[in-house]
């Protein structure tokens, strides 16, 4: 078995390719196997394998760890589904998992650029049960690949991959000098498969994270035309991380090839994206450019990146992830993830709800200056009465408005949200002291604090004043309990006097 082969580079800044000597033989008892079996008819057996082993494009990684048995039984499984997916359109479900006791693997079929919202959803059981968990003393490494080819003739679908495994530390507990020395605080693995480019990049993001509290973001664009992106932070400083930047390059139609998380025995944790734009928003950038669209619009006058067109090209997708990286690390999943995944919000909007959600728990549940005039009324000496003010103070805090009641109003009003977000969006995206004026997003764009592509979807919603956005809750909400929470998030608008919500850079949300 090989783990890495030096000369399999595809360029001279990158991982080593993995590749299995032992393939060949690997390959001929798992046809043995499938012939045992009788699962699969004989007549098919040497083009389904031939398929499974050179076209469908399965990194070497999933046949060193998988016996020859695990395979067939892959095999088999995936020949069943394809026979299913004839007899259903578009529709094909594969899921594969095994664990073990220093790692797992987990392969499920994936349309490149789109969220899963249902069945299995591993890369959030491996930041559970693997990555959030990671410190230097026991850590887990990944490795993540989606196959090359299609899992069938009819479905745009290929199969994703992640190799979970236990580090093993050169220097498990570096001191001094040591603890910037990568080739000290290095997985031994991981060591064997990086080229020295990789490790000089790695050596600088490590410094730099160590250097602060925040996280570390670089990109950098390959010869192929993709880019990776590489961000470091310190182990346990954010959860749920590597399922939500999934998430995020995929809304701004984005996919990975392949992915790593590698952990590092000074505590840091350092992930790299090989991301390209998807298909489908390839077809979107195309249909723009060839309708002669503009990649700007207009929202309150000013100039940005046209939603319909988004991403205009794979650099706008990557400038944007790189600023909203930072905005997901202080709070990478809310009870708006779905909406999210599903595009129906932008990460924006979605923590925008989320901190809405966390004000109107606080503030509606005053108590208001009726329980105030009991209070007064009462006998403070009366131990009945006492009791009977506390079970009431207790009941209305915690039933006037629960925090469910605040978020099921909120779900159910999504496009008030997204309104209230565009009224705090023009309030906290413009210049206060602009002697000539108002000098709005436009202006953000010369100071390299661009207009988000969240933003941009709105184009075709003007920005409504407070008092129109009165108007509209009165007129849209059906009862008092919802049009108070909604009232709630203007009034956060209103009292929010400076927020670091843009900030490209930041560990906590303020």
């Amino acid at each position: 078995m090989t783990v890495a082969d030096p000369s399999a580079v595809a360029n001279h800044s990158d991982y080593t390719d993995n590749v299995y000597s032992g393939k060949l033989d690997h390959r001929a008892q798992v046809c043995a196997l499938l012939e045992k079996d009788g699962l699969v008819p004989k007549h098919v057996i040497e083009s389904e394998v031939k398929w499974f082993y050179d076209v469908l494009g399965l990194d070497d990684m999933y046949f060193m760890l998988e016996d020859p048995t695990t395979v067939a039984g892959h095999i088999t499984s995936l020949y069943g589904a394809q026979l299913t997916s004839k007899s259903r359109t578009n529709s094909v479900d594969i899921t594969f998992e095994s664990r073990r006791e220093h790692g797992a693997v987990f392969i499920h079929n994936s349309v490149p650029g789109i969220s899963k919202t249902e069945g299995p959803n591993y890369e959030k059981m491996i930041d559970a049960e693997y990555l959030d968990i990671s410190v230097p003393q026991k850590a887990f490494r990944v490795e993540s690949y989606r196959s090359r080819g299609k899992v069938s003739k009819s479905l745009d679908a290929s199969l994703r991959t992640y190799f979970v495994n236990a580090c093993d530390f050169v220097n498990p507990d570096p001191k001094g000098d040591a603890t910037l020395d990568i080739n000290q605080v290095s997985d031994r693995t991981f060591l064997a498969k990086a080229t020295p480019v990789v490790l000089d990049l790695y050596s600088a993001v490590i410094a730099k994270v160590l250097g602060r509290t925040g996280p570390v973001i670089v990109s950098e664009e390959l010869p192929s035309g993709s880019y990776r992106l590489v961000i470091g932070y310190r182990q346990r400083s954010t959860q749920g991380y590597f399922s939500a930047l999934s998430d995020l390059y995929h809304y701004y139609g984005l996919y990975s090839s392949r992915k790593y998380v590698e952990q590092f025995s000074n505590g840091v944790t350092v992930v790299s994206l090989y991301l390209d734009l998807a298909k489908h928003a390839k077809r979107l950038a195309a249909g723009s450019s060839g309708s002669g669209s503009s990649a700007s619009s207009s929202i309150s006058g000013s100039p940005v990146l046209s939603a319909a067109a988004a991403p205009v090209s794979i650099e706008d997708g990557i400038a944007q992830i790189m600023r909203e990286a930072s905005l997901l690390f202080c709070i990478p999943n809310t009870p708006f993830q779905t909406l999210f995944k599903t595009g129906e919000l932008s990460v924006q909007e979605a923590v925008y709800g989320y901190a809405g959600w966390i004000f109107a728990q606080h503030f509606l549940n005053r108590l208001g200056s009726e329980y105030a005039t009991l209070v007064d009324i009462l006998d403070p000496t009366d131990a009945t009465d006492m009791v009977v003010l506390a079970k009431l103070k207790k009941r209305l805090r915690q039933e006037t408005f629960t925090r469910e009641h605040i978020l099921d109003i909120l779900l159910r009003h999504r496009d008030l949200l997204k309104d209230l977000y565009l009224h705090f969006a023009q309030v906290h995206y413009i210049h206060t002291e602009a002697p000539a004026g108002i000098v709005r997003l436009a202006d953000r764009l010369k100071d390299n604090l661009h207009v988000s592509l969240s933003m941009a979807r709105l184009q075709d919603k003007t920005a409504l004043t407070t008092d129109e956005l009165l108007v509209k809750i009165a007129r849209v909400t059906s009862n008092d309990h919802d049009a108070m929470v909604m009232r709630a998030l203007l009034d956060f608008n209103e009292h929010v006097l400076k927020t670091n919500f843009y900030q490209p850079t930041k560990v906590a949300l303020s």
